[in-house]
């Protein structure tokens, strides 16, 4: 149901309520090489898979006790951290795609962090650090397909795989077998 309210005036039969947002301080400590926008997330699971609130911090400085971070809004703050218990993760994201990646700067807060109304929980302070280096795994070409008609010209297939440490844009081919019928082409990628 549509409300209205007039400037000044009194809308009777109404129950309006709203919860004091509460918030999660801290600073982040990182003594590697990365750069990038440092991202503070909250996750409602100790598995981190829930995340419910975020918030970045483009330039961080990690002079010092490094960049502190928080997540409330200046008043009135409508988004508001709600009560509750939250896992809190951070990570330096050094390549800007907004995901955490197998090679980038990570660190996690032990344990629970938990919040009333209207309270802020100070000093949730995060170390991270450079993952462990991995085994560098090989890449793998994804499946493909194409059906093409004798005599025809301009049938394309665009060739496509994935890699732990490298971004799809990143991979390149080489065609080991040439058809056996036909000739293969290269064109610049789309």
């Amino acid at each position: 149901t549509p409300l209205t309210v007039t400037n000044g005036g009194d809308t009777p039969n109404v129950g309006y309520f709203m919860t004091a947002s509460a918030d999660i301080t801290g600073s982040v400590s990182y003594g590697g090489a990365q750069t990038g926008t440092l991202v503070v997330r909250l996750f409602s699971d100790d598995t981190f898979t829930q995340q419910v609130y975020e918030t970045k911090i483009p330039s961080p400085d990690f002079a010092g006790v490094g960049p502190s971070y928080g997540f409330a809004l200046p008043a009135p703050d409508s988004r508001g951290l709600l009560p509750g218990q939250y896992f809190v993760k951070a990570f330096l994201d050094s390549n800007g795609n907004g995901v955490l990646d197998p090679t980038e700067a990570v660190g996690t807060r032990a344990g629970a962090v938990t919040v009333t109304e209207g309270t802020v929980a100070p000093g949730v302070n995060i170390s991270m650090a450079d993952p462990a280096a991995t085994t560098n795994t090989a890449p793998v070409a994804d499946a493909q397909s194409v059906i093409v008609v004798q005599g025809t010209t301009n049938n394309s297939i665009i060739l496509t795989g994935h890699d732990t440490q490298t971004a799809m844009a990143n991979l390149t081919y080489t065609v080991v077998t040439t058809p056996l019928h036909g000739t293969l082409a290269n064109s610049p990628s789309r």
